[in-house]
């Protein structure tokens, strides 16, 4: 780990029937030529359903976090599912699989291990863009008997939580 973030970033995404797409992207003010020993994470720092980054420093010299807040797209829908199990500890390996009227999956895995100077949330988050409400989800925890719960989601507005999946049906305003 050289501790220099690169100035550019890759995205790459899969679709269906096609190559991927691959996608040089510029990561703005998260350049830290001078970060020592970085580490980065993405979280909903501030509950407004979008994801920003942290980024932790401190291997040779000490160095404060780094918070970056997104800046597009607040209109966009989103939903976060927070899998757990039937112990009430965070489901880390788990996979969630959310249906919407106007997508196909959208898959989700709960990291089970973390990296270097960080560890990611255990949550599902689901940028969804404009569509209005997700049909059902399918949390599978591998370690589970059952293969499946599938969770019917009513009135959903499109900014929302799920903590259990016992409860998937009665979502909580975000």
């Amino acid at each position: 780990n050289t501790g220099v973030l690169l100035k550019t970033d890759i995205r790459v995404a899969r679709r269906a029937g096609a190559d991927p797409q691959i996608e040089e992207l510029n990561v703005g003010e998260a350049a830290e030529p001078q970060g020592r020993g970085t580490g980065a994470t993405v979280t909903d720092i501030d509950g407004d359903g979008e994801l920003d980054l942290l980024v932790a420093h401190g291997e040779s010299a000490s160095q404060p976090i780094s918070v970056f807040k997104v800046t597009q797209g607040s209109s966009n829908h989103w939903l976060r599912v927070i899998p757990r199990t039937r112990f009430g500890s965070f489901a880390r390996g788990a996979r969630v699989t959310a249906y919407t009227n106007q997508s196909g999956a959208l898959t989700r895995i709960i990291d089970g291990g973390s990296g270097y100077l960080c560890e990611m949330e255990p949550v599902a988050h689901f940028g969804l863009g404009n569509f209005l409400f997700t049909s059902h989800l399918r949390p599978n925890p591998k370690w589970t008997p059952r293969p499946y719960i599938l969770c019917t989601c009513r009135d959903l507005r499109g900014f929302n939580r799920c903590s259990q999946y016992d409860n998937c049906s009665n979502f909580p305003s975000g």
